[in-house]
């Protein structure tokens, strides 16, 4: 039997940094293995009526994955999300069928969800529904590869400790090779004696360029953003930051930052996901009236996200894709964030004193001395940024996978 298909799960086109990861894996399994077909799982943005679907280079399919396992684990899934009330979106019989035929045909399956298997959400069924992806490739015995995100910790309530706790430490042991890009992650890991775990560096980092012909079908006109003013500054705010930090506070934070700033610098206040629109709303609102600070609320792609990033003198940003993003441009960041990815991050590029976290509060005065010292030595620490990439790029998801085939 032919095996055809290359099945690709956790990404969507909502978030930037997810969609970074999805274009530097396709380009990565396509110029690795040019004969095999690439299938994206993602349920949202197949039913999106606004995404072009048949201009990508891969197919779009809703992620019934969980569907396709063995009959007691259905079953005591489809029970179990009854009872807590989240059954999800109903499959189409067309679309199952057709699902269910790719995969006695598929070759290889790659997990790249940013951050998913952790009791960090408040909704435990998100680590339930990442388990049963593994246990779809198990049962269909397709061979699957997890590549750098982030993992943990693993400290679900009852009784989802019980359910979670037993899927974690059965089917973790399936995966060819499951890459954590935190030490951190691989340390949460260990809760389940497992041999396939290795830390492995962001894909977005390593990749240099994404090719625009390896994701689109037709040529792509790329939105480009003209930024005014001298030594202008962007302002990448998350909304997980702020439902997460001291949600006043941290508004205030940010319009004080914006009206001190304005005084020298142009300040674009930029989305690098979807619901991050809000965020940047939110804080404009509280700046009405300054002249120099720019809304950008564009849905922009990952590729015009970096056309446009690379022209700041420095940003303050809380999307950890957002950062990947600016220092693969050589652009310094003031980190607003608010997991251990953001410090292992920042401390891989030798910039850790420009960390933030606003789970405990910001140090002001520390923050405004970080600035002023970046408004002086942002080319210095741009050519750090930069001096370092070439080492991390060399610890990537391919590499890996082919150590472990």
């Amino acid at each position: 039997m032919n095996k055809d298909f290359i099945i690709i799960t956790g990404s969507n086109f909502l978030n930037k940094g997810s969609q970074s990861m999805l274009f530097s894996t396709v380009q990565m399994l396509k110029e690795k293995y040019p004969d095999k077909k690439i299938i994206m799982l993602s349920t949202k943005d197949y039913f999106d009526s606004k995404l072009d679907k048949g201009n990508f280079t891969f197919e779009i399919l809703p992620d019934y994955l969980s569907r396709f396992i063995a009959p007691p684990i259905r079953y005591a899934r489809k029970i179990f999300m009854k009872l807590t009330g989240e059954e999800g979106v109903m499959e189409k019989k067309e679309e199952m069928q057709k699902l269910e035929e790719i995969l006695s045909h598929t070759w290889m399956l790659v997990d790249i969800s940013g951050f998913a298997l952790s009791s960090e959400w408040k909704s435990q069924v998100v680590s339930i529904n990442y388990i049963l992806r593994i246990a779809a490739a198990k049962y269909w015995k397709i061979p699957m590869y997890i590549l750098p995100q982030s993992f943990g910790p693993f400290e679900y309530k009852f009784p989802y400790n019980l359910i979670n706790n037993i899927l974690n430490y059965y089917y973790l042991r399936y995966p060819r090779i499951i890459c954590s890009r935190e030490q951190d992650g691989v340390n949460c890991l260990q809760k389940y004696h497992l041999k396939n775990v290795k830390r492995v560096n962001d894909t977005v980092i390593t990749t240099k360029h994404i090719e625009l012909s390896k994701i689109y079908m037709k040529a792509q006109h790329l939105k480009k953003y003209e930024i005014k003013g001298e030594h202008p500054i962007a302002v990448i705010p998350n909304m997980r930051s702020i439902q997460r930090g001291k949600t006043e506070q941290l508004l205030d934070l940010y319009e004080e930052l914006i009206n001190d700033l304005s005084k020298i610098h142009d300040i674009y206040l930029i989305r690098h996901s979807v619901e991050d629109i809000e965020g940047c709303r939110m804080i404009a609102e509280r700046c009405n009236g300054n002249s120099r600070l720019h809304l950008i609320g564009d849905d922009m792609n990952c590729f015009e996200f970096e056309a446009l990033v690379k022209q700041f003198d420095f940003c303050i940003a809380a999307r950890f894709h957002s950062i990947v993003h600016a220092y693969k441009n050589g652009i310094p960041c003031i980190s607003m964030g608010w997991a251990v990815k953001y410090k292992e991050l920042l401390e891989s590029f030798g910039q850790e004193k420009f960390l933030f976290d606003v789970r405990g509060g910001v140090d002001r005065k520390r923050l405004k001395n970080c600035i002023q010292y970046l408004e002086s030595n942002y080319e210095v620490e741009s050519n750090a940024i930069l001096e370092n990439l070439p080492l991390l790029r060399q610890n990537n998801a391919l590499s890996a996978m082919e150590e472990n085939k």
